[in-house]
């Protein structure tokens, strides 16, 4: 029997494809699009989905569909959500049609916001909240039974609804949203437009043989295939602001998140796309991010930040050989702080360039595998991005230090140090400069472990592991001053991660 686990951390797939040696699928398409499509096409061997998601009822993609919110693992029981009860329960002739109604009662290509005016037109609901389903469903099923037949194609589908949902402000666009959230239900008959760009030869090789490691990011496909990147919906960025434009005072963000990390990411789209770098169009990426009301809507187009050095990124992520780990880590570090650590011999070709340790290289391996990506992140938020200062620094090292000693690992909760004790009790009201601090050093985490991911497992798989290195409770505590370290008092192993970490931010940028 296998099991597809989706929503993991790199971490997790790692311990999942290296030590159980399990199958891992990992999609740069919406996840529950590609499972509904996986059960499908493999009915014969899927016996069920186990989830959370309403869209899996509408796909009716295989024979049994289990809640994973009720699952008991003790009793081997959970829910079972079916397709067809839901036809009977509200009444409709066929359980084809569920798949339209769904579209036009919202999702994520037809927003429910875009189709207010149409649900209140529809069920004349005067009221001041939400239309219950119970009152909206059956008018919905109306409008699609009634204008159109199970035999149409979804572009036919999409110009009709589009004149019955809009009306008057009909548009192309408002058509083009129909037809994707059609399209996203009806997953067989309507292969998805990313499907059909084409690769050249060496972008094919290299995309296949990124997904055989377990640290691959999704975000690569994206690059290659979509043209695209698009960050996590940091919403929170947005609220920070006021409404003149400036950073909230408790926040110790001078901009939005996604353009703290803008110049990691275009590096990392550079590396992917070097061999691409003279071909027209290549030079740039469209950026879907939350940072402007607008940006939500419409991607920007950002320039690319082309290696100023040549290698071949194909060789280096096939490729297991020792030898070329210190030209990787020139690549990724180059993608972090935006330093060439290639030295050229013959000044009039690239072919020259020494391998020689530069500094940089030489105080980042002194540092301890598992912190690896994150003094990276601190790195960068302190010399590159002037975020933040040595105290702040100073409070992630703490941490790190106390999630890192041995003592603290093997002691249950009644051991510990009073001065040490983590309880589970969350503060009502939180420090949201410590949030905000959090927020940007796991969104650094992420920029950084997303380039790493691009040459394979060349960094240890314990570097991507966030337990290691965070724990939220423990984080507030320190940055409160509820957790006071006797910096003198720590083991050598402790003052040698400090020493290390600490040596490696002072290096200029």
């Amino acid at each position: 029997m296998s099991l597809q686990i989706v929503g993991i951390t790199m971490f997790q797939r790692y311990v999942l494809a290296e030590e159980c040696c399990c199958k891992v699928i990992i999609t740069s398409e919406e996840c529950d699009e590609e499972i509904a499509m996986y059960a499908k096409q493999n009915s014969r061997v899927v016996v069920a989905i186990i989830a959370q998601d309403s869209d899996f009822v509408i796909y009716n993609a295989a024979q049994y569909y289990l809640s994973a919110s009720h699952l008991d693992l003790n009793k081997m029981t959970t829910n079972v959500y079916s397709s067809e009860e839901l036809v009977n329960c509200n009444n409709l002739d066929d359980p084809q049609w569920l798949p339209v109604i769904a579209a036009l009662l919202g999702n994520d290509y037809l927003s429910q916001y875009r189709l207010t005016a149409f649900h209140r037109r529809i069920t004349n609901w005067q009221e001041d909240c939400y239309i219950p389903h119970s009152h909206l469903i059956p008018a919905v099923a109306k409008i699609v039974t009634n204008k159109l037949e199970l035999t149409m194609s979804v572009d036919d589908m999409s110009t009709i609804l589009n004149k019955e949902v809009f009306e008057e402000s009909a548009s192309d666009e408002n058509e083009l949203a129909i037809k994707n959230a059609l399209k996203s239900f009806y997953l067989l008959n309507t292969p998805s437009e990313s499907k059909k760009n084409e690769l050249d030869e060496y972008s094919g090789k290299l995309l296949k043989a990124m997904r055989k490691h377990s640290n691959f990011d999704p975000m690569s496909e994206q690059v290659l295939v979509h043209q695209c990147v698009q960050y996590t919906n940091a919403l929170e960025d947005l609220n920070s602001r006021s409404k003149k434009g400036s950073r909230s005072l408790n926040s110790p963000l001078k901009k939005p998140l996604v353009l703290i990390f803008r110049p990691i990411n275009l590096r990392f789209v550079g590396i992917l796309r070097k061999h691409q770098q003279e071909i027209p169009g290549k030079d740039s990426v469209d950026e879907y991010a939350v940072h402007s009301a607008e940006s939500v809507k419409h991607p920007n187009k950002v320039e690319v930040s082309f290696p100023p050095f040549d290698f071949d990124l194909l060789e280096l992520t096939e490729s297991n050989d020792t030898t070329l780990v210190s030209e990787k880590l020139k690549i990724f570090l180059w993608a972090v702080t935006g330093k060439n650590l290639f030295t050229v011999i013959n000044e009039e070709s690239e072919v020259g360039r020494t391998s020689e340790q530069s500094e940089m290289e030489r105080k980042f391996l002194s540092i301890k595998p598992k912190f690896s990506i994150v003094s990276l992140v601190l790195y960068y938020l302190y010399r590159c991005e002037n975020i933040l200062k040595l105290e702040d620094i100073d409070l992630f090292v703490t941490m790190f230090v106390i999630l890192d000693s041995e003592s603290a690992t093997r002691m249950n909760d009644s051991e510990l140090d009073s001065d040490l004790k983590v309880t589970k009790k969350i503060r009502a009201q939180p420090d949201y400069k410590a949030v905000h601090l959090a927020t940007v050093f796991n969104w650094g985490v992420e920029a950084i472990g997303r380039v790493a991911s691009v040459f394979g497992p060349f960094l240890p798989s314990s570097s991507f592991a966030h337990h290691n290195f965070f724990d939220g409770i423990l984080f507030q505590k320190i940055f409160m001053g509820k957790i006071i370290i006797d910096k003198s008092s720590e083991s050598e192993a402790a003052k040698t991660t400090r020493a290390a970490i600490f040596d490696f931010m002072k290096l200029e940028s």
